[in-house]
């Protein structure tokens, strides 16, 4: 008999819930699909530092308005330094030495909306070397001395070389927040530590013609500079110029980030030439 009462409670309560089910299934509450996430935000603002590598190239330019020191030491003074002046030396040979580089950096941002702002510091330390070498000919104007005509025919070699040990800059940068990327553009103060040599070689011949003379007699000689030969270097020495840049910083977690950047750095005029370092640095950093 318990077993009879049992089984009609089982089937009271089937039948009580048989509505509830049957009822209209826009109100029971379905998930579809994964709740959506929150696109991360990263905070440029802060403290950050870090460290690079870089491949660079070190670019060595004669500067047409000058001689250059050894070449100068050489024709002083002579009518073959005006020639020269006239006739600037033709570049017969440029190259670009690439070298690795490592550094570090360090700087402060500040985010202003989607606009970041801030300084940057950094130090590289390579062995960039550059050289260039010229060649160059022509004549003097023909002087009249009495019943002479008086001209002088040269040509000029030279050849130059900068090594770069190590260089930096300090540097504002401007970029925008996009995600968890930053591009950006730098502008500032370079600085670099190098040394200098420069080698020069002038050959000349002077030629007279007299007219006094039935035909005219032509004369010609080696002219002696005293020396023809001429080396200038200078040591170590600290340059000062300018930095330019443009990169990408790209945040992988909330405080490290990673770098790419192309940077050109340029040097006022050192004996005669413009010295430059181009540069592409990839790299890694922390945010406070």
């Amino acid at each position: 008999m318990r077993y009879s009462f049992a089984l009609l409670g089982i089937v009271g309560i089937v039948g009580l819930s048989g509505p509830a089910l049957s009822a209209d299934p826009s109100s029971t509450p379905v998930l579809r699909g994964a709740l959506p996430l929150a696109e991360p935000i990263f905070d440029w603002s802060g403290f950050y530092a870090g460290g690079a590598a870089a491949y660079a190239y070190g670019n060595l330019t004669r500067n047409r308005l000058r001689l250059g020191p050894s070449l100068t030491q050489i024709v002083a003074g002579s009518t073959v330094e005006q020639s020269i002046l006239q006739l600037p030396l033709t570049t017969s040979g440029q190259n670009q030495n690439g070298s690795t580089a490592f550094g570090i950096f360090a700087g402060y941002n500040t985010a202003v909306d989607d606009m970041v702002v801030g300084i940057e510091a950094d130090y590289y330390r390579s062995q960039i070397t550059g050289t260039n070498s010229g060649f160059g000919s022509g004549q003097t104007v023909p002087q009249a001395v009495g019943p002479l005509t008086v001209f002088e025919s040269w040509s000029a070699t030279t050849s130059a070389r900068v090594k770069i040990t190590d260089y930096g800059s300090v540097r504002g940068r401007i970029g925008y927040a996009w995600g968890n990327l930053l591009p950006y553009l730098t502008a500032g103060v370079a600085v670099a530590r190098m040394s200098f040599s420069d080698s020069a070689t002038v050959d000349a011949t002077f030629t007279e013609i007299d007219s006094s003379t039935v035909p005219a007699t032509r004369t010609t000689g080696v002219v002696d500079f005293n020396p023809n030969s001429y080396t200038t270097r200078v040591g170590t020495s600290v340059q000062f110029g300018y930095a330019l840049g443009a990169g990408i910083d790209w945040a992988v977690t909330s405080n490290i980030f990673l770098r790419a950047e192309l940077s050109h750095m340029r040097f006022g005029n050192i004996n005669g030439f413009d010295i430059a370092i181009n540069s592409a640095r990839v790299g890694g950093g922390l945010k406070f």
